[in-house]
């Protein structure tokens, strides 16, 4: 009996031994499962700041599975930091969204190792979507990162000693007329292209010369382009006003006029903006008033005195510019902007000064309305831009006349005025550009369609214009030439353009990357065709600096352009008086012999 109980400790002791190492074992399982569990996860942490590097608290994070399109989300602390733990190696998309703040897709990498904190920079407003490549800076090997680009913000173009505002003369001159050609600048104003800037200093947010100068997004070089990012409102509300002017008061005296002329100047201008549905929306309003009482000195020899002809002559103008957009973000994922802008300009007798006289002068004007719509909407991994612009403009340069002018070689020129242009332009845009974000590739594509009808009228030198040698010649009653045209003095025509490109810029790297592209642009017109355009470029920035070599391949093509120019219908006929050229019926100089005499009377 002794015997069987100590058999039974024994074998109670075996199991409970048994026991014991079958949990610790156990233990160790779990422990070592989740050790390895954890080294196939990493976190993503980091910190959302301003452009002035304070904190952004209550941000929106989210973390994106590029392959499986699941979401995780999280608001940054008070700090503005945040953190996404037990994430499984993968490409993702960070999309961090804060009110009154620019989203910022971050595309990152997840592997075994852990990441670095990153550092997220959000720009005040709601208009531009920024997309940041890269890790904790802006890469010096991206294709937009060019080191010899050059970007103006608001601050200093306000600073400009600029006349009226008008910033376009400043940056030409830091263009390449040589990359322009023969077609001018290309001017892109929120992703649109054209050719003017109609727009004030105070509309403009910020303007950037020479950026990614061969991207097959864009027709022309970047050293013959200009792009322009309008001003937008803020979360807070904010307006500013100014008033600038001169007086002739303390002006020299002009050598040519017997009287200091009146030279007056004043510019007027305003701006207030602000949020208009919380924080959902926004608005800006601008506006530009100048007035400039300006002179023109005629100094002029006639037959009507013995002395010269001098005499002031007022020649005013006004250019008036307004300026207003809102933005609305119905949603984290979709964005609205709507921009409305109008120039206008009137002036007085252009054309006086010098030899022509006061009845030489003839007034212009000219009015242009401008609307743009765009949406930007996120769809992981694309987002994707789509823009529609409509554009009227009208100008005018003098009246119609039928009454001749009279050209005296030295003495002056005087008669009616010859000058009658008038202009009537209907431009239409509709674009659509998308980038598409996958691991180190940044591929963008899109294209855009462009209708413009153009009405012409070009009625000048209807009423004919007569030459004389001089002073003499015109006592006698005997020009040397007369010339007029004749005809049609109107035309209508339309251009109907497209484009598409696909360009895709890889980071192969951290100090190198290659983009590549290709541009097609298209015009409905006979002769013009297609033009494909290739190209190419490659970075490579050794070390962390902003330097490196660049070498950029690319095609540009040289569209035919339709310009007003003279319509067909319009004949010019010149004649020296007693023998007719070709083209111009032999009486008609003799038919005006009497008109010749008239003016020789009046001047």
């Amino acid at each position: 009996m002794a015997t069987l109980h100590h058999e039974h400790r024994a074998l109670s002791r075996s199991l409970l031994s048994v026991s014991r190492s079958l949990v610790v074992l156990g233990i160790l399982v779990c422990l070592c499962s989740t050790g390895l569990e954890a080294q196939g996860r990493a976190g993503v942490r980091g910190t959302v700041v301003d452009e002035t590097g304070l904190a952004i608290p209550r941000a929106d994070v989210t973390l994106i599975d590029l392959a499986g399109g699941t979401t995780t989300r999280t608001k940054t602390d008070g700090s503005g930091r945040f953190a996404l733990e037990d994430v499984r190696p993968g490409e993702y998309l960070l999309h961090v969204t804060a009110a009154g703040f620019q989203d910022v897709d971050l595309p990152v990498t997840v592997g075994r190792d852990a990441l670095k904190p990153l550092t997220v920079m959000m720009r005040v407003g709601l208009e531009e979507e920024v997309t940041v490549v890269g890790s904790r800076r802006d890469s010096p090997v991206r294709a937009d990162q060019n080191a010899d680009a050059i970007t103006f913000n608001r601050d200093f173009l306000a600073q400009l000693p600029v006349d009226g505002n008008d910033v376009l003369p400043l940056l030409s001159s830091l263009l390449a007329p040589s990359a322009a050609g023969v077609d001018g600048l290309s001017i892109i104003i929120d992703g649109v292209e054209g050719s003017t800037l109609d727009l004030s200093a105070a509309a403009i947010r910020h303007v950037t010369v020479n950026r990614n100068p061969y991207s097959s997004e864009f027709r022309r070089p970047g050293k013959a382009r200009v792009e322009v990012v309008t001003e937008h409102g803020s979360r807070k509300f904010h307006g500013s006003g100014a008033f600038s002017g001169r007086a002739s008061l303390f002006d020299a005296r002009n050598p040519f006029a017997q009287t200091k002329p009146p030279e007056n100047k004043g510019l007027l201008n305003g701006s207030f903006g602000g949020p208009l549905h919380r924080d959902r929306s926004t608005f800006f309003l601008t506006g530009s008033w100048l007035n400039h009482d300006e002179s023109a000195v005629v100094h002029a020899r006639t037959l009507a005195g013995a002395g010269p002809v001098v005499e002031n002559v007022a020649a005013p103008r006004e250019h008036a510019n307004w300026y207003g957009r809102v933005d609305a973000r119905p949603n984290k994922s979709h964005a609205l902007i709507g921009r409305y802008d109008f120039t206008g300009d009137t002036a007085r007798n252009r054309g006086v000064g010098g030899l022509h006289l006061t009845e030489q002068g003839y007034d212009t004007e000219e009015h242009k309305h401008t609307l743009q719509l765009g949406s930007h909407d996120l769809f992981a991994p694309v987002s994707n831009d789509v823009r529609i612009q409509a554009a009227w403009q009208h100008k005018r340069a003098g009246q119609p006349s039928d009454r001749p002018a009279m050209v005296v070689h030295g003495a002056f020129t005087g008669g009616a005025s010859q000058t009658y242009h008038v202009n009537d332009d209907t431009d239409v845009h509709v674009q659509d550009v998308a980038t598409y974000f996958h691991g180190p590739h940044t591929v963008r594509f899109g294209g855009e369609a462009r209708a413009k009808r153009v009405h012409v009228v070009d009625a000048s030198n209807f009423g004919g214009t007569f030459e004389f040698a001089g002073l003499n010649q015109l006592a006698r009653g005997t020009p040397i030439l007369f010339r007029i045209n004749r005809g049609t003095p109107d035309i209508d025509f339309s251009q109907h353009e497209a484009f598409g490109f696909v360009q895709d810029e890889v980071r192969v790297r951290s100090d190198l990357s290659v983009m590549a592209g290709v541009r097609e642009d298209w015009q409905a017109r006979p002769g013009a065709g297609a033009s494909l355009a290739p190209r190419a470029a490659v970075t490579w920035a050794p070390g962390v600096q902003k330097a490196g070599v660049r070498d950029d391949r690319a095609r540009i093509p040289r569209p035919v352009r339709v310009g007003p120019g003279r319509p067909s219908a319009v004949q010019c006929n010149a004649c020296r008086i007693g023998r007719a050229r070709a083209g111009a019926a032999p009486g008609e100089c003799w038919s005006r012999a009497g008109v010749v005499a008239e003016l020789a009377r009046r001047h």
